[in-house]
């Protein structure tokens, strides 16, 4: 579970966008918290977009 987590095939996204490995820290504190399937499709609906708007 590592994409949107300043990792990528590129390796672009950390270096773009620093802040990304703490919104990964926070999804996965949130993931934890509440590990249910509502939270991980959260959590992969936002790397989702978080990947889309940084490859855009």
């Amino acid at each position: 579970m590592v994409t949107g987590c300043g990792l990528s095939p590129a390796g672009g996204i950390q270096r773009r966008s620093p802040p990304t490995p703490g919104v990964c820290v926070t999804a996965r504190n949130f993931k934890g918290q509440f590990s249910s399937w509502p939270a991980t499709a959260f959590f992969l609906f936002c790397g989702v977009l978080l990947l889309a708007m940084l490859n855009d």
